[in-house]
């Protein structure tokens, strides 16, 4: 009797500490937002032998207007970024660098691509604005 007396508290503290405790920073990964990747850094790795896929999610008038775009870029528009999953899905291992006018869209796509389960995904910092200002050469 007196044992199960012993176990019951017990049990009713754990319970109590399960409940009250903080939580674990250790537990599920929330993602705190895009992975950034500075202009150089991609100007950089596009030289590589491995170097990451460049999506540009910008529609396809601002991909073929005044800004340009980086030479090796593919344009998928943002909002058909959904319907075109199928065709990247070979590439999930890969990097991929996202990039728009300047940063926003890319991250917003970033964030789709992260929950649909592709991981190694960077946001350039700036987009096309920046890779303009700093001088690089763009395709037309």
């Amino acid at each position: 009797m007196k044992v199960r007396a012993v176990l019951s508290r017990i049990a009713l503290a754990l319970r109590a500490f399960a409940a009250f405790a903080p939580r674990s920073s250790k537990g599920p990964r929330q993602h705190a937002g895009p992975s950034w990747l500075e202009i150089a850094d991609l100007k950089r790795a596009v030289a590589q032998e491995d170097s990451p896929i460049v999506i540009d999610v910008r529609g396809r008038d601002e991909f073929d207007g005044p800004l340009g775009r980086i030479a090796v870029a593919c344009n998928i528009p943002l909002p058909e970024l959904p319907g075109r999953l199928p065709e990247l899905e070979p590439m999930r291992d890969r990097k991929l660098v996202l990039v728009c006018r300047t940063d926003r869209r890319s991250a917003q796509a970033a964030e789709f691509l992260r929950t649909a389960g592709f991981s190694n995904v960077a946001v350039l910092r700036g987009g096309m604005e920046q890779w303009n200002r700093e001088g690089f050469a763009v395709a037309r």
